[in-house]
């Protein structure tokens, strides 16, 4: 993914996953650039359950409840569906370039999207999460 995306993106992986999750299976749903439009999902799987990471855009039904919680020192949305996904938290992170003479300033919106994952399951991913060098 970081060969379609280049080194200056800033790609998410998490350090941490429940045992129930084979790391070896990735799923790449996709991941490009347009413009300045940063974009990739990234998903792991486990019987009954999915951890989905995004950068962009993504499709939810409207939250039964929210909270804020941090993810990498910056205030994100944590918050239940009745449907997909059951658990979501999202965040935004400032320039996703680096080391460019003209770096990208323009914000991204990142997110976890998790289905057969407890809340304490996905504030241990969150807390675990990495950039990929």
């Amino acid at each position: 993914m970081k060969s379609t995306l280049g080194t200056h993106v800033l790609v998410l992986q998490p350090t941490t996953l429940p045992e129930r999750f084979e790391r070896g299976v990735v799923m790449l749903e996709y991941a490009y650039i347009a413009g300045d439009q940063v974009r990739y999902r990234i998903g792991y799987r486990a019987e009954g359950a999915l951890v989905s990471f995004a950068a962009g855009a993504v499709n939810s039904a409207a939250p039964t409840a929210t909270r804020t919680w941090e993810v990498r020192g910056l205030a994100a949305q944590y918050s239940t569906t009745s449907s997909w996904p059951e658990r979501q938290i999202e965040w935004v992170e400032g320039s996703t370039w680096s080391g460019d003479e003209n770096p990208l300033t323009s914000a991204v919106g990142y997110s976890i999207q998790a289905r057969g994952v407890s809340e304490d399951e996905l504030l241990t991913i969150v807390r675990g999460l990495m950039a990929v060098p």
